[in-house]
């Protein structure tokens, strides 16, 4: 999402799973830019 590398101990965004894997199972998030989103903009 940002491009910025994510170093051990560094706090990753971990979504829930319901049936199997995640579909973004292979890519990891930093939690900080999750927290920066303003979800009542997104649309489905």
């Amino acid at each position: 999402m940002s491009g910025m590398p994510i170093h051990p101990g560094d706090e990753i965004f971990r979504p829930s799973v319901r049936n199997g894997r995640p579909t973004n199972w292979s890519a990891m998030i930093l939690a900080i830019h999750i927290s920066c989103i303003d979800f009542s903009q997104v649309t489905k």
